[in-house]
């Protein structure tokens, strides 16, 4: 039997910036030497503290950065620039609903924004709409009702079901949870584990939350300086990690 493919596959990846005036810069690694695997129906959390090389790789993850060194992919081709080949198979949901729900337009039109980047429109879009909205928990209704209207947990589904609209092989879901209420974080987290279910997509989930990460995630990554520190099934968590800057992490989060 095949092994099932990779959705996304980081091999040696390094992402370099320069600092200065041209005739002065330096140069540093914000992600040094990288490996990272997540396949089809499978979530990789990303912990570590600011500073740590989480948005930088999620960025090359979304093809929105080109590695210095190394290689990305999705399946068998590059991720750099690969949602202008293939509009719609990358999606990612923020910390905050507003950063990508227009607070001008109906939640409807926000969420068939992406379908029409895709070449979706019309009634095949309108149908996609009411279909993403009942997968979230949000009826109908919503598609005619402004961000303001909802919740702040109404909100994030909401985004959820946008970055879902396209079907993507692959979505980042970046503090996703961070800003909601404990018990809304929990429905959240637990309409992720669902969806996944369904749709089969590979995530990528970043929190400075670990307990939030070990529970939607199947594998946990450490990253520090730009650098795995750490990789481990995430029932691993629940017992202390021998690297210290990771159990400080644990400790910092409430699983020690």
């Amino acid at each position: 039997m095949n092994a099932t493919p990779h959705a996304v596959t980081l091999e040696g990846v390094s992402v370099r910036y320069g600092r200065g005036m041209a005739w002065s810069r330096s140069w540093f690694d914000a992600v040094r030497q990288v490996d990272l695997r997540i396949d089809a129906g499978q979530t990789v959390g990303l912990v570590g503290e600011s500073g740590s090389g989480k948005s930088t790789l999620a960025k090359v993850c979304l093809g929105l950065l080109r590695p210095s060194e190394g290689t990305a992919r999705l399946g068998d081709e590059a991720i750099y620039g690969i949602g202008r080949r293939h509009p719609g198979s990358l999606a990612a949901v923020l910390q905050h609903p507003e950063w990508s729900l227009n607070p001008k337009l109906s939640i409807g039109r926000s969420i068939a924004e992406p379908l029409g980047v895709a070449g979706v429109h019309g009634e095949q879009a309108a149908a996609r709409v009411t279909q993403m909205l009942d997968h979230v928990g949000l009826n109908a209704a919503y598609a005619t009702r402004l961000p303001h209207e909802l919740s702040g947990g109404q909100r994030q589904r909401a985004s959820i079901a946008r970055a879902l609209v396209t079907m993507p092989r692959f979505i980042v879901f970046d503090e996703a949870v961070s800003a909601l209420d404990v018990s809304i974080q929990a429905q959240i987290l637990n309409l992720v584990k669902t969806l996944q279910q369904e749709f089969r997509f590979a995530a990528l989930f970043i929190s400075h939350d670990l307990g939030a990460v070990r529970y939607v995630s199947h594998e946990v990554v450490v990253l520090r300086q730009g650098t795995v520190q750490e990789r481990a099934p995430a029932r691993s968590f629940y017992a202390a990690m021998a690297n210290p800057y990771v159990r400080q992490l644990q400790t910092d989060s409430g699983l020690l």
